[in-house]
């Protein structure tokens, strides 16, 4: 069967997403690879085709990528204003779309282009990669075979170590208008994660804070003001079963992590991420990988994640790519899509 090719529009090789996750998580996706790239610099544009392959193709453009013939998938990996603009000629041209999260800068623009999607016939997939965790999966199989029994109560905490100090590359997340703050980026990613890890949770209310109103742009004294909150919490309901629970996220810990503790009638689930060291921004619990131990009847079983050979980065999303071909391929839907970033956005409007 031929393999789909993968247009990336934002294929930066020095600073960008795409090369640092979806690059070596399409390389090891059976069934896909790169085909074309587009930045808005033309000297960028062709150095990341070359690193790519010699049959890459790159543009400066992204509607020509888009109309690329080579281009089956084209994937989203630029800051949140800019995804509208770009998704819209894609979904007219008929191409299957992946997003980063989140899909649109607020509800409105998400709804629409899930819309969009539906009208053109194609497929609109989000950038949810923290459903691909292994231990998250395994975890959630057990739930759903009735391990804990009568789900009671959760606890989570998650954090991120933004602090003082920020890359000037980062410092447009401090922007409220920017869509992509702890909020935004954080929450919206570990609200899908428990929504998947525990079906029918759904956020009943929240509230958020603005603390650190002022960062330092890294390795120079220029201050930015920052307009998006950095902490927030929310109560959830955990499906039919009548148990509730609380979250606290925030930015700013030295020590970031995500700590989940899910209590049954039956049974204890208790889940951390592992620091996979190097750069911070893995932490997150989109990325960072889980284990844990459930604890039925006073025996406890370890939950630990298989070995691993790609970057820590790409391993959640290389699963991503996998169920999105599958989907294509066979018309089943397991890779998340955009109703599920719609389902997010407006749980996110609970909370503001």
């Amino acid at each position: 069967m031929a393999e789909l090719g993968v247009g990336i529009v934002g294929a930066n090789p020095d600073t960008g997403w795409a090369f640092t996750a979806h690059v070596p998580a399409i390389a090891a996706t059976e069934g896909l690879r790169v085909t074309a790239v587009a930045t808005t610099r033309e000297a960028t544009a062709k150095r990341a085709a070359a690193e790519l392959g010699t049959d890459v193709g790159w543009h400066t453009d992204p509607v020509a990528l888009v109309r690329d013939p080579k281009v089956d998938i084209v994937l989203i990996s630029v800051k949140v204003p800019k995804h509208r603009e770009l998704i819209m000629p894609a979904l007219e041209a008929g191409k299957q779309v992946l997003s980063e999260w989140p899909l649109g800068v607020d509800t409105a623009e998400a709804t629409a282009l899930a819309e969009a999607a539906d009208r053109a016939g194609v497929r609109g997939f989000i950038g949810f990669q923290g459903r691909g965790d292994p231990v998250i999966n395994q975890a959630r199989r057990l739930i759903g075979d009735g391990a804990l029994g009568e789900l009671q109560a959760l606890s989570v905490r998650s954090s991120r170590s933004k602090g003082s100090a920020i890359s000037a590359a980062n410092a447009y997340t401090l922007d409220v208008s920017s869509a992509a703050g702890n909020l935004e980026v954080h929450g919206g990613h570990l609200i899908d994660l428990l929504g998947h890890l525990i079906p029918g949770l759904a956020v009943i209310n929240g509230e958020t804070a603005l603390l650190r109103r002022t960062y330092r742009i890294a390795g120079t004294e220029t201050e930015v003001t920052a307009t998006s909150p950095d902490v927030f919490t929310a109560a959830v309901r955990l499906g039919d079963s009548g148990g509730v629970g609380g979250l606290t996220v925030w930015d700013g810990d030295p020590d970031a992590r995500t700590v989940i503790t899910l209590q049954g009638l039956d049974g204890r689930l208790d889940l951390h991420t592992v620091d996979p060291g190097g750069d911070h921004r893995l932490r997150q619990p989109q990325m960072a990988p889980f284990a844990g131990m459930i604890t039925v009847g006073g025996r406890t079983t370890d939950l630990a994640p298989p070995p691993n050979d790609l970057p820590v980065a790409a391993r959640n999303v290389a699963t991503l790519y996998a169920n999105l071909v599958r989907d294509l391929r066979e018309g089943t839907t397991t890779a998340p899509t955009f109703a599920d970033a719609v389902a997010v956005h407006r749980e996110l409007d609970l909370i503001r």
